[in-house]
């Protein structure tokens, strides 16, 4: 397809020749009225969100909102944020309706426009990372601006684990397999990019060649299909009822956690044995996964989800339709996957040479894999809560796990050795044994 941008849908609909009269060949609604739609929806949409940001301030009672960066993250939660699905809703249509009487008007700036528009909007989510990255040390130092996060970072007290959902999250998974997920998701998009600016005009329903993508009714209708589609996969259980495709609250406690130099520990199940990485603050490749899941949870996944309208309309049979948004669903899920559960242990040189290891990884798989969470004493390093103020309450089945871990985490920072065990066990059985000869 050349770059013209000059030629628009109406152009294009005046050379068609249509083999039916079916209502699907009519002219659609003109680009002022579809515009206007757009127009009203980002009114409501702006109005809405001014509200957002206003609840937002009430519920966070925050004294200055200049001091920080919690006044810009405000501003970010209450645009990107899916925790209200008319806002959702209205936001997607008042994109929408204004793309699809840009593409009406020309198809090729269109194009263009949404690429730019949709490729800085990803940005938004991957922003608000960095700024809890550069604003706290520890999870606790955070004012969290989201409800999604605040549940994410605050739903289990005790909890000191990483839970990844794709290939990028996961750093027990072989980076190469990750770098061939990614270069594969990478050439699909592309694929479907390529496929798309190269397609402004299809065929109708009856058959009929050269219909401009927008330009008739049955595919101005399709595009309103399609922007339907688009907040359900948005809202629906693909993204967890509206939860961030990019997984902020995951990054947010891996980014942070490495200021503090842990050690991140997993129960291999093909290995069978607990295994351990030692991650320093400067770590380069957590920052190569995380711009890894941007392009393709954020950038890719946002053009791919706001272009859905377009391929939609630019179908030419009702199982066409199917099959695009199957599609869809099959690229973004490319790379979802869940990892082991690591767990996250203070930085201890004495952790791996110690000979309790064996015994205190056996309890951390215990605590890990099941749904207690991890050690009292690790929240209090990952949280910043060293002294142990946060009164937190103990599920009674976690309650011997985590007494018999912390027992033997205190012999190990208090570098006790097994061998002085055997030898007071050893002289308690020697005692017992004399004395039992004493008494016979």
């Amino acid at each position: 397809m050349d770059l013209n941008f000059t030629e628009s849908a109406k152009d294009l609909y005046d050379q068609v020749e249509f083999k039916t009269d079916s209502i699907y060949n009519w002219p659609p609604p003109d680009p002022f009225i579809t515009f206007s739609i757009g127009g009203a929806f980002s009114l409501l949409a702006f109005v809405l969100w001014v509200r957002r940001v206003r609840v937002l301030y009430q519920n966070l009672k925050v004294k200055d909102y200049s001091k920080g960066t919690i006044r810009l993250r405000c501003w970010l939660t209450a645009y990107i944020e899916n925790d209200c699905a008319l806002f959702t809703c209205v936001r997607m249509a008042a994109q929408s309706f204004l793309f699809l009487a840009g593409i009406q008007l020309n198809y090729t700036g269109a194009f263009f426009g949404i690429l730019g528009v949709f490729t800085v909007e990803s940005f938004c989510d991957p922003l608000r990372v960095l700024l809890c990255f550069r604003e706290a040390v520890f999870i606790d130092d955070l004012v969290v601006t989201s409800k999604f996060l605040r549940a994410d970072l605050r739903k289990h007290p005790l909890t000191t684990t990483l839970q990844p959902h794709n290939v990028y999250e996961d750093l027990t998974r072989d980076s190469f397999i990750v770098g061939m997920v990614f270069a594969t998701q990478v050439l699909l998009i592309g694929f479907v990019l390529i496929d798309l600016f190269s397609t402004h005009t299809h065929y109708c329903l009856d058959g009929s060649s050269g219909c401009p993508v927008g330009g008739t009714l049955g595919s101005w209708a399709f595009y309103v299909l399609g922007i339907f589609q688009a907040c359900v996969f948005l809202l629906g259980p693909k993204s967890n009822f509206g939860q961030s495709e990019q997984n902020a609250a995951y990054w947010i406690q891996l980014l942070l956690t490495t200021k503090q130099s842990p050690t991140y520990t997993w129960y291999d199940t093909i290995d069978a044995e607990t295994k351990f990485l030692k991650v320093k603050s400067s770590e380069w490749k957590h920052w190569i996964r995380f711009y890894m899941s941007f392009l393709i949870n954020g950038v890719g996944f946002h053009i791919l989800v706001h272009a859905l309208p377009i391929q939609i309309a630019s179908q030419s049979s009702l199982v066409g339709v199917v099959f695009r948004a199957v599609g869809m669903i099959y690229l973004v899920n490319l790379d979802d996957s869940k990892g082991y559960v690591m767990a996250i242990v203070p930085d201890d040189d004495d952790l791996q040479s110690a000979t309790l290891q064996d015994e205190v990884t056996d309890d951390l798989d215990d605590a890990s894999v099941g749904s207690v969470g991890s050690v009292a004493s690790f929240y209090r390093f990952f949280s910043g809560n060293h002294n142990g103020d946060n009164d937190v309450s103990v599920p009674v089945q976690a309650q011997k796990i985590i007494a018999k871990a912390q027992a033997k985490l205190d012999a190990l920072q208090s570098k006790a050795r097994p061998r002085r065990r055997r030898r007071r066990q050893h002289s308690n059985k020697s005692k017992s044994s004399a004395s039992s000869r004493g008494q016979v």
